[in-house]
């Protein structure tokens, strides 16, 4: 089965993930306001990325996408000359305006891989484990003899009808040429 791209919400429920989108950007507004020495976008920025990572962890792909956006919105507004304006009068200010949103889209993106890809990696455990299942009951049913084989030609697994043919227990089979 092929993983699918989460734009739907992660693990969370939606309301907790909708909190998460909406007062996330404006806690960490808050976090930011406080800590901020006034100088740059450092640290607002490393707020409002917090906020981004936690809602993409939370809702998936398209949770960390709104954070973005709102952060986005938020930054320079609260924290660029001059106050509650989205302008930026100074191309180093726009610059970080922009290296936080590319940050925080490619955060997005790597998030929501590591997310599909465990998602992916669970399922195929799932579908290993019903084929070993399946092939444990057909082995443990079946009338004749079957032998598995390594590579080195070496016995991998023995039925306990082909253990009866050769009059040695399973496990004297295993390992042995």
């Amino acid at each position: 089965m092929v993983a699918r791209r989460s734009f739907r919400l992660g693990r969370a429920s939606r309301r907790v993930v909708a909190a998460i989108v909406v007062l996330g950007p404006v806690v960490a507004a808050a976090l930011a306001s406080v800590t901020w020495d006034d100088e740059g976008l450092l640290v607002p920025a490393m707020w409002f990325l917090l906020a981004v990572v936690l809602a993409a962890l939370a809702g998936g792909l398209a949770a960390g996408l709104l954070a973005v956006a709102s952060s986005t919105v938020l930054l320079p507004l609260l924290f660029l000359d001059p106050r509650w304006s989205l302008g930026a009068h100074d191309t180093e200010e726009l610059g970080g305006v922009v290296a936080f949103v590319i940050a925080s889209l490619l955060l997005c993106l790597v998030l929501d891989h590591l997310q599909t890809s465990r998602q992916a990696a669970v399922e195929a455990i799932a579908d290993r484990d019903r084929s070993l299942g399946l092939l444990d009951s057909i082995l443990a049913n079946a009338p004749v003899g079957f032998a598995f084989f390594d590579r080195d030609l070496r016995f991998a697994r023995v039925n306990e009808a082909m253990a009866t043919l050769d009059e040695e227990p399973e496990s004297a089979h295993l390992g042995r040429p």
